[in-house]
């Protein structure tokens, strides 16, 4: 049913900003990708929209404005490697409308994915938010796991993370709360300068 609809589905593909990680050793191919729609977020309600983040010294260096894209993590799926039919949003890896500094809002076209026992999926990947002003999502390696490739659970965030951007205090968009992010040191060990 979906083949049906290849031409809307190709259009979406062209918005492609990158392969965020590719199925390893199935026919058809499925690859995870990251669709970015720039200046999106100016559609949602103010208080789901970026601000200008509060970057103090040393961690930030200059002054950032606010960043406006929408990042959504889809699955598709090619039979030749060429051309690719989308099967829809997956579901987990981010929130486009969280404006939190602990949350994942932007996901990065740059992941690795394998697979794990039990016919489970891991995928390593770029996590990034308001507090970057950037929707590449450099801020943290992060990690989640997934039983289908569409729904996914993160076990290492921005406030737990594989890697990291050094530790920071802010106070957080969302709640005003004072944040030191990460809260815990990555896995890898202390915050990356």
């Amino acid at each position: 049913m979906w083949i049906k609809d290849n031409r809307r589905l190709s259009r979406r593909i062209r918005t492609l900003y990158g392969i965020l990680a590719v199925v390893p050793g199935i026919y058809p191919g499925i690859i995870l990708y990251v669709q970015k729609q720039l200046e999106a977020d100016y559609s949602f309600p103010t208080a789901q929209q970026c601000t200008n983040p509060p970057v103090v010294a040393p961690s930030y260096a200059y002054t950032l404005t606010a960043n406006h894209d929408v990042s959504t993590v889809r699955m598709a799926l090619t039979f030749d490697g060429i051309n690719f039919i989308d099967l829809g949003a997956v579901s987990g890896l981010n929130d486009s409308r969280t404006v939190s500094y602990t949350g994942i809002r932007y996901v990065s076209p740059n992941g690795g994915l394998v697979s794990l026992p039990g016919g489970k999926w891991g995928l390593f990947f770029g996590a990034g938010n308001c507090i970057d002003a950037d929707s590449d999502s450099f801020h943290a390696i992060a990690y989640a796991e997934s039983n289908d490739l569409k729904n996914w659970t993160v076990y290492n965030g921005i406030n737990n993370p594989i890697a990291s951007r050094p530790t920071a205090t802010f106070p957080d968009q969302a709640t005003g709360e004072m944040l030191s992010i990460p809260a815990t040191a990555p896995v890898v060990g202390p915050t990356q300068a």
